[in-house]
């Protein structure tokens, strides 16, 4: 196995890297260089960001991109490994050529970790696909090695299938809704709805406007968006610039009177659109201004050359817009895998044992209130 710092990866092997991604049988948007491009040029406290890769006679079979640093897991911030773009990525895999190669890489990149890099507490690989090789690969192998692992669903992707359902509302209640929020939104004025990939040109201003609303929605009251606040934007921005100059970007508009009310802004990849990020403005929030230009962009999307929307990653709280158009669901999980010491051994105890007891517990009613 061989390790290199991701800008020299980027520099020096860009077209094998791409590749390797094409190569990949489960291939993921956030191992796409446009994606590590801006994730190398981001400045964050991060201490390495670096690309494990496998070769087999000198040409790539299979790799990560990986980084180090802190990070929390539940109420403990530790020192950390974890996938280059975290927490921002929406899936990991491995790329590789295929299993064999791939599993080959997994076991090298395992012992590496363990062998030659200390300071470390635990490895954390989140929005895996559940049951997936990646998951799979790197649960057995580490138990393997005796090593402490924890695993849980963490989220759930649906998707929808616009060029088998030609973008028509799977059900009579919905589209009951669509009606009604319609008929309701045009109250406050003319509504205009599109679905294009945006002009380099004109980008900038139109990100402005996502922003506005994004801080006028409930992302803005909780402090959770990405356009409308300095630390995020400083990595999204320079990304959706090269995305759009690479026409790999698409966005989705609802105005009403001429002002942006809803977007809903995604990654173009394998003839998906990736769903990224969404938010609209609170007035008119209950006639479904988000659901119903989700709508329109599936009756688009076929223009665009997208044959499905898929939510990438979505919430178990707060289930995604496309939840509601009843296709599948795919779930990710998140695999923590401690390295042996003391440290890891006592979070590890303190999750999977002395928490769980004490969430027990306190849900145990009271002697003789029961």
């Amino acid at each position: 196995m061989i390790v290199v710092p991701l800008a020299e990866l980027l520099r020096r092997r860009r077209d094998e890297w791409a590749a390797l991604v094409a190569a990949n049988p489960a291939a993921t948007f956030f191992a796409r260089a446009e994606w590590l491009d801006a994730w190398a040029a981001h400045p964050t406290e991060r201490r390495e960001s670096l690309v494990a890769l496998r070769e087999e006679r000198g040409r790539l079979v299979a790799g990560l991109p990986l980084q180090r640093g802190r990070g929390t897991i539940g109420r403990w911030r530790l020192a950390k490994w974890e996938v280059a773009g975290a927490p921002w990525l929406d899936r990991v895999d491995v790329a590789r050529v295929d299993d064999a190669a791939g599993a080959a890489f997994v076991e090298e990149l395992l012992d590496w970790l363990l062998a030659q890099r200390s300071g470390w507490t635990v490895l954390d690989l989140r929005e895996t696909t559940r049951d997936g090789f990646a998951i799979e690969t790197f649960a057995r192998l580490a138990a393997a090695r005796r090593l402490r692992v924890e695993r849980r669903v963490c989220s759930m992707a649906p998707c929808f299938d616009v060029a088998a359902h030609g973008g028509r509302p799977p059900s009579a209640n919905l589209r009951s809704q669509l009606a009604r929020g319609s008929k309701r939104l045009a109250e406050l004025g003319r509504v205009d709805v599109a679905f294009e990939r945006p002009e380099p040109a004109r980008l900038d201003a139109l990100l402005d406007e996502c922003a506005a609303v994004e801080r006028e929605s409930w992302k803005g009251r909780s402090a959770t968006g990405i356009l409308a606040r300095a630390a995020p934007a400083a990595f999204f921005r320079p990304l959706f610039r090269a995305l759009a100059d690479a026409r790999l970007l698409a966005v989705g508009t609802l105005r009403i009177g001429g002002a942006l009310h809803a977007y809903h802004l995604g990654f173009l990849h394998d003839g998906a659109f990736l769903s990224y990020n969404l938010a609209n403005r609170a007035e008119g929030q209950e006639h479904g201004p988000g659901t119903l230009l989700l709508q329109a962009m599936a009756e688009r999307a076929a223009a665009l050359g997208i044959a499905r929307l898929d939510a990438s990653r979505g919430e178990l709280e707060r289930p995604h817009l496309l939840h509601r158009y009843g296709g599948p669901v795919r779930e990710h999980e998140q695999l923590l895998v401690w390295r042996p010491g003391a440290r890891g051994a006592a979070v590890h105890l303190a999750r999977t044992v002395v928490l769980p007891r004490l969430r027990a517990l306190r849900r145990k009613p009271a002697k003789g209130t029961a």
